[in-house]
């Protein structure tokens, strides 16, 4: 996977996130962010598909004619807030797909296979432009510099859970891919 890739969604997401009148160190209005791009965002039980839960979709032409996001209900409200926000990269980064549904999507970046073969070159764009958009990395790597090694990792990652709003496995990836360029 090409570096220039993972970068330009992670500036898609900056710049979006610069749109935004959020305050540092808080979270993300993601359904706000989505309502201004006149996205509408609801929520649906899916059914299985294929043995995978399906997270959420964005459809690019819904009934009304605008872009529609759709979440599983059934997910935790961190999970919700990935899924949006991903959906929000596929539609920034990839606006020409009518339809795209994520399935598992969260763990694609362990999926080292699929990912060399570049088959899921999409769903890590997504991935990144979400992380990036929920966890800004300028941010994360302050927040890691002003506590590491007072406090432990697990706390350093339950802080950005609690402040952001995200899982703990977001946040982990998170700092593991920022130490990972340090």
């Amino acid at each position: 996977m090409s570096l220039s890739v993972t970068r330009a969604a992670k500036k898609a997401a900056s710049e979006l996130l610069g749109q935004t009148n959020r305050a540092r160190y808080s979270q993300v209005d993601v359904k706000k962010i989505a309502a201004a791009l006149n996205i509408d965002v609801i929520e649906g039980e899916f059914r299985v598909e294929n043995g995978k839960d399906v997270s959420g979709l964005i459809k690019m032409s819904g009934k009304n004619g605008r872009p529609v996001i759709a979440v599983n209900t059934k997910e935790k409200p961190q999970r919700k807030r990935f899924t949006i926000a991903h959906e929000i990269g596929h539609f920034m980064l990839h606006g020409n797909e009518q339809l795209h549904i994520d399935q598992d999507f969260e763990f694609a970046a362990f999926r080292d296979s699929t990912s060399s073969l570049a088959t899921s070159l999409k769903e890590i764009q997504a991935n990144q432009f979400a992380a990036e958009l929920l966890m800004p990395s300028d941010e994360i790597q302050e927040i890691i510099r002003s506590n590491f090694p007072k406090k432990d990792i697990t706390e350093i990652i339950n802080e950005i859970s609690k402040t952001y709003n995200v899982s703990s496995l977001a946040a982990t990836i998170k700092i593991s891919a920022l130490l990972g360029n340090a």
